[in-house]
């Protein structure tokens, strides 16, 4: 099937949510009153606030302010959860993270099925907190037995919801009418049922056993039992519950009220009795209680060191309370609370000083307005101090453990309660699973960049004496009861205990320190493959290692449990995640925020992200380095030979990115683009080299080419795929290169598996083009009949790589760099365009989305026959600030340039792949370039540019 016509996965997701909030009001009428509460509070905050109204516009959450937040199900086996992963990766959701609620009483363990790119995220933040039973914690053997037997025999899913989530992986997505079919088809495995699988007797065993168990064993399907929207107040929400006949839970979850909102605060409705028709009744004569309704209110997301600040707050309030919170108590612990975090600063400005939250960072009228002063601020303290730039909070995105554990108890009314450090009296009875205080103790979750807790597992603590703690004993441990998260990717050693350190904000200064080199160009070319090489992989340090026992990761020198095997619970969740798909178990956000430390976003991209249009931000505001001399030099990529040495058959982690370069460096999508002609930049020119290395061929007879075997290899294993290996390539020599200065990098059609790499790098050698501009009104004749020749020839594309590229840039040449970034565009233009015309597109994936989009584009275009004539790739860095940004997040921008017929049927037919590229962009968290052809839809512009809203106001 042509994806042409395919619905983005976000737009599936967005709907579904919607679907799923409208079938939640209707079952749960007090959920809708609830939802009209959080509506009227927050407008009502929104108009005390204009401040805070123009924060929320100008970060892009006002659009999604009034979209649910999250659910959360509960399934019984391994199966029901594999199927589930299929069916959420449909809508572009993946596992996140790795929950064990078994300390806090619950026999659960949980994930969280979410989008995991921040452009997905804009579109809808729907998530889904899932929890797997485990019926191996249940200490009744006939009772776990019967319990097998029943979800055995269930079906949770509809036929007509599991032949389209196999249609959509086979053909790689749905459109319009199947992704509509799909919504309606997977809202009924998350109905509530009134009729029960069981009899009224064995739902009581179940229910005395652990009121969860009965909630997932005894109905046919896993009902969503809540579903979360936002607020701005949440304190005005529970105090206005009850007079709306709303019953709240005692407190609130999370931090204390404060100006300055950090993380996550939670609470909600009490769960509601519901009548229940059980099989040896003839009508509804029971009841059930599991369903109720959350509200939630975020703030700032901490770094490490805030984070632990705030562990360590918490820790000492509920310690002072010497219980668990409840009815009785909690105008006590409010106050505790509000005393014990007096301690956390409450300013923005104080949390960035001190490196506590994490922030992004956007130039204000008056930092664009001083562009040009020679003596305007050049670090980041004095760029704020003088207006030129202003700071907002990055939004805790994920959940608090102990939170979570309060709302399951509020709402389960299990006996089982979770108790404070230094206080294990006050534990009262629990079931027979939960961890004994003394013996389990397991880390909190720190967030990381994803705003994501990674906590070590139990056996990770054995070496807490010889770092200096208590043995035995962790800050916070399973004494207080939370619930334990785990990346489950990796697992852990002691050391991740220790608090983690980030590195201080980094500064503006780079500007000013800007040497006066040469830039030198380097360029690769790969194409074969040698035919033993995927067959001997060897794991990079970057990279999880993969152990034997339970399918767990493992880095080296880490600790081990006991028999080199990881706990049951972390075993059987893997097993049960990789059932299905286990491709889909990402950690997803987690390691980009990991390495985002306090301040870092300053500007990313301005100095990077220069585009010869003009109207990017770092231009804008004169930041760009000025031009100096460069050096060009060009060379094909050929076969690495193994040789059998391991470094050569390592991979490259393809999962990770290297940090972000210093502010000064140039090489990004655009900084070869050529403006019109004749128009200078404002900074002084400098040369640039140009210096063309022939290498032989693969598959020559040069001494120490294995050419009789790569002969005889199939010719899918001697053809390297070029982007597949550009991205390391780029990370390795380019992405972090102070010297190179401008880069491109060019993917012959019509397979797209060649590629050739161009850089500029700084240089000393003598200028041989003397023209610091390129002169206007010159005759291109020569250059447009041999575009003519590629475009139009047979084999004349064949001709171009292998003949007239080598040919251009063989001769060694030096030039201003001012000269090569004047070149006419009149260069590219055809001799006529009477009947064909030659049209520009692009196109912004992220990094790791490369090499699947430049696949699927590649057989976009070869099945509409589209006559290619260059495809360039740039690289772009990060810009949030901009309402309409192309570059959302770090992205590789594709430059597609076509020719096509005049003729107005030709226009429709451009128009057909031209929306599935698109489609295939935003599916992988992309987007597309505005000023050109208008062939994309309404619905995919609103998917490309999330915040178009506040960009028309």
């Amino acid at each position: 099937m042509s994806n042409q016509h395919f619905v983005s996965p976000d737009l599936i997701r967005q709907g579904f949510s919607r679907a799923m909030s409208d079938m939640y009001r209707e079952e749960v009428p007090l959920y809708g009153a609830l939802m009209e509460l959080v509506a009227e509070v927050n407008a009502q905050v929104l108009e005390r606030q204009p401040a805070l109204a123009r924060h929320l516009q100008s970060s892009g959450e006002l659009q999604r302010l009034d979209l649910e937040r999250h659910g959360a199900i509960r399934v019984g086996s391994a199966a029901e959860l594999a199927t589930l992963a299929r069916l959420f990766a449909v809508m572009g959701m993946q596992p996140v993270g790795y929950y064990d609620l078994t300390p806090a009483g619950v026999p659960v363990h949980s994930t969280a099925f979410r989008a995991v790119h921040e452009a997905a995220l804009q579109v809808s933040p729907f998530r889904v907190f899932t929890s797997l039973l485990r019926l191996e914690l249940i200490d009744n053997p006939e009772l776990r037995s019967f319990a097998e037997q029943v979800l055995a025999r269930r079906q949770i899913f509809t036929p007509q919801v599991l032949a389209l989530i196999q249609q959509a992986e086979a053909a790689g997505g749905l459109d319009a009418e199947d992704a509509e079919r799909f919504i309606r088809q997977a809202l009924e495995t998350f109905r509530w049922h009134h009729h029960a699988t069981v009899t009224a007797a064995q739902y009581a065993s179940l229910s005395a056993q652990h009121r969860l168990i009965a909630d997932v064993v005894a109905f046919k399907g896993p009902h969503i039992n809540h579903l979360t929207p936002r607020t701005l107040d949440i304190d005005e929400v529970q105090r206005l519950m009850p007079a709306r006949g709303i019953t709240s839970k005692a407190v609130i979850e999370g931090p204390p009220r404060r100006e300055c909102p950090i993380l996550l605060r939670q609470t909600s409705f009490k769960a509601l009795e519901e009548s229940v028709a059980f099989t040896d009744q003839a009508q509804s004569q029971g009841s059930h209680s599991a369903r109720f309704g959350e509200i939630e209110q975020r703030g700032a997301a901490l770094t490490p060191k805030g984070r632990e600040l705030y562990d360590r707050l918490l820790n000492a309030a509920r310690d002072a309370l010497g219980d668990f919170p409840n009815e009785a108590n909690a105008q006590r612990y409010n106050q505790l609370m509000q005393e014990h975090f007096r301690e956390f600063p409450d300013s923005h400005s104080a949390m960035r000083e001190q490196g506590l939250a994490y922030f992004r960072y956007f130039v204000s009228d008056a930092g664009l307005a001083a562009r040009n002063q020679p003596q305007r601020p050049t670090t980041l303290a004095a760029l704020l101090a003088a207006g030129h730039l202003s700071a907002e909070p990055l939004v805790y995105e994920d959940f608090l453990p102990v939170s979570a554990a309060g709302i399951f108890q509020s709402n389960l009314g299990t006996t089982a309660r979770a108790t404070t450090p230094g206080s294990p009296t006050a534990r009262p009875s629990k079931p027979p699973w939960a961890a004994p205080p003394s013996t389990n103790c397991s880390s909190m979750p720190r967030p990381s960049s994803a705003h994501w807790s990674s906590a070590p597992p139990p056996w990770a603590c054995r070496r807490s004496k010889a770092q200096g703690r208590p043995a035995g004993r962790c800050r916070p441990c399973s004494r207080c009861a939370a619930p334990m998260v785990m990346d489950p990717s990796r697992r852990y050693s002691a050391a991740t205990c220790a608090p983690i350190s980030g590195a201080p904000p980094p500064g503006m200064d780079t500007a000013n320190e800007i040497r006066d080199r040469p830039v030198f160009m380097r360029g690769t070319r790969r194409r074969t493959h040698h035919p033993r090489r995927r067959n001997r992989q060897r794991h990079h340090p970057a990279q999880p290692h993969r152990g034997r026992s339970g399918g767990a990761s493992h880095p080296p020198g880490a600790d081990r449990p006991a028999g080199g095997r990881a706990p049951r619970p972390y075993r059987h969740w893997r097993r049960a995640l990789q059932h299905g798909r286990p491709d889909r178990h990402r950690t997803g956000l987690a390691d980009r925020h990991a390495r985002l430390q306090p301040g870092a976003r300053l500007l990313q991209g301005t100095q990077g992200n220069h585009r010869a249009a003009g109207h990017h931000l770092a231009r804008r505001a004169g930041l760009h380095r000025p031009p100096r001399p460069v050096r060009e030099h060009h060379a094909e990529l050929r076969q690495l030979h193994r040789r059998r040495r391991p470094e050569r058959q390592r991979p490259w982690p393809l999962h990770r990115l290297r940090p972000a370069g210093e502010l000064g460096e140039i090489h990004q999508a655009g900084a070869g683009r050529r403006p019109s002609g004749g128009r200078q930049p404002a900074a002084q020119p400098r040369p640039v080299l140009r210096r063309h290395r022939r290498l032989r061929r693969p598959g020559g007879d040069r001494p120490g080419h294995p050419a009789t075997e790569r002969q005889r290899a199939p010719a899918a294993q001697r053809r390297r795929n070029a982007p597949g290996d550009y991205r390391p390539y780029f990370q390795a020599r380019i992405h972090n290169n102070p010297k190179v200065i401008l880069h491109n990098a060019v993917l012959y059609p019509d397979q797209y598996q060649t590629l050739r790499a161009v850089s500029y790098s700084q240089t000393d050698l003598p200028v041989t083009v003397k023209e610091r501009l390129t002169p206007l009104d010159q005759n291109y004749w020569k250059e447009q009949k041999a575009l003519k020749v590629v475009s139009q020839w047979p084999g004349g594309k064949t001709l171009r790589q292998e003949v007239i590229d080598p040919l251009v840039l063989k001769k060694p040449q030096v030039s201003w760099r001012n000269h090569e970034a004047s070149l006419d565009v009149r260069e590219l233009e055809p001799d006529s365009r009477a009947k064909r015309t030659y049209v520009l597109q692009e196109y912004f994936v992220p990094p790791d989305q490369l090499e699947s989009f430049v696949q699927e584009m590649g057989a976009t275009l070869r099945a509409h026959k589209v006559n290619v004539i260059n495809l360039s790739i740039r690289h772009a860095k990060a810009d949030p600030g901009t309402l309409l940004a192309w570059a959302k997040t770090e992205v590789f921008a594709l430059v597609l340039y076509y020719q096509q017929s005049t003729a107005p049927e030709e226009r429709e037919k451009v128009g057909e792949w031209t929306r599935a590229l698109v489609d295939s962009a935003i599916e992988r968290g992309g987007s597309y370039y505005l000023p050109y052809q208008i062939h994309a839809t309404a619905q995919q512009f609103h998917a490309a540019y999330p915040r178009r809203g506040s960009f028309s106001r």
